[in-house]
């Protein structure tokens, strides 16, 4: 979903007063209560073939090795700690998501385990001097960031989130009766998610904009995977530049 919705994001860049929100939605309370009839998983073990079956057939970067050597136990701690990092800014927020996400996936490290929270913080903090490590790692027992991720939930409830990825476009302006929200939920290609957004904004003969070029992308994104340039660039035949190639488990920049 990830490169679909970063594409949808720079189409509408430029448009005045959309806001975009990171809800996290609890998908993996723990392993007692988790169930997944769809792909067949409730346990572990049986996570790592769906990521390497995923994997083979889509070409995304996963390494289901995280599932065999040292599962996370839940979702939550990491859900916790993006909000931990979100209490410094929306890009702080953003940025620390992003790695949480590089770290289960490309590096399969367990994000449940704090130890591992605490040094993708100070990964980024060794980047970006305005991240702010003791911040961030006092924020992880603030009763409010946890209030927070617990409104996350209710609001997931709410709106009848019931799978992963799932994305909710609504207006709060005077149109809001007329343009009713659109709720999809898993994956989906950027031109449904762009279609869906024109329908919401009365927009709906807008033509859908070209790929992004590969130095606006990297600019604007900065880390990215090779595969996930190539879905956002259409380039799925291979035709990326050299300085993007590499195994796919690289990130691009």
């Amino acid at each position: 979903m990830e490169p679909h919705w970063r594409r949808l994001r720079m189409a509408f860049a430029a448009h005045d007063g959309i806001v975009w929100r990171v809800r996290m939605g609890g998908m993996l309370a723990d392993w007692e209560r988790f169930g997944d009839p769809v792909h067949d998983v409730c346990t572990p073990a049986q996570m790592a073939p769906y990521w390497y079956q995923v994997r083979r057939e889509h070409g995304v970067p996963l390494d289901e090795r995280l599932w065999l050597e040292d599962p996370p136990a839940s979702s939550y701690p990491a859900s916790v700690a993006y909000h931990a990092a979100l209490a410094q800014g929306a890009e702080p927020g953003e940025r620390y998501l992003r790695r949480l996400r590089e770290a289960a996936m490309l590096e399969r490290r367990n994000v449940a385990r704090r130890a591992v929270l605490e040094a993708l913080a100070s990964e980024i903090a060794a980047a970006d001097l305005d991240f702010d490590v003791q911040r961030f790692a006092a924020a992880l027992d603030d009763p409010t960031i946890h209030d927070a991720f617990r409104g996350d939930l209710r609001e997931a409830r709410w709106l009848g989130v019931t799978r992963f990825p799932a994305l909710v476009i609504r207006r709060t302006d005077d149109h809001a009766e007329r343009r009713p929200a659109i709720l999809i939920l898993g994956h989906r290609p950027f031109s449904i998610l762009h279609a869906a957004m024109l329908e919401v904004l009365g927009e709906a003969s807008r033509p859908p904009p070209a790929p992004p070029d590969v130095r606006s992308y990297l600019a604007r994104w900065g880390s990215v995977t090779r595969w996930e340039l190539a879905t956002a660039l259409d380039a799925s035949d291979g035709t990326l530049s050299p300085e993007v190639q590499g195994p796919p488990s690289e990130r691009a920049r």
